[in-house]
């Protein structure tokens, strides 16, 4: 299982989850993107049903473009933390079948405790130091 974190936007709190992220996602498990470009190349590297693709503060522009990836983007779940509630940001997102959708200003405590549940169901992160 691996977990490929795309920091589109500002951060708006992207490196406390990151930091979060590493009690329970082995460091080799977690790959970090700042670009479209890299995302895209990562994603389709080492996409598998296990993996996960952490979205963070992307613009429309930018979910436009992963619209493109969807159908890589569905071969694992795909966590989306948006900018805004705006109905054309929501009906982007949306196209891309996120399996949960956040919102930067909420902060990140509801998107990590749905990667965190995510990687304890697939029994590949027992904890801190956990097995992978």
């Amino acid at each position: 299982m691996n977990v490929i974190f795309y920091k589109a936007g500002p951060n708006g709190g992207a490196d406390e989850l990151l930091r979060s992220l590493t009690g329970f996602v082995p460091g080799d498990r977690l790959n970090t993107v700042s670009d479209l470009t890299s995302f895209s190349e990562r994603i389709r590297r080492r996409r598998d049903p296990d993996s996960i693709a952490v979205i963070w503060n992307p613009s429309r522009e930018d979910l436009r473009a992963l619209g493109a990836m969807k159908d890589i983007l569905r071969g694992g779940r795909t966590l989306l933390s948006l900018a805004d509630q705006e109905a054309e940001t929501i009906a982007l997102a949306h196209d891309l079948l996120p399996a949960f959708i956040a919102y930067v200003d909420d902060g990140h405590t509801e998107i990590l405790s749905v990667l965190e549940k995510l990687v304890r169901a697939k029994g590949r992160g027992a904890g801190p130091g956990g097995s992978s």
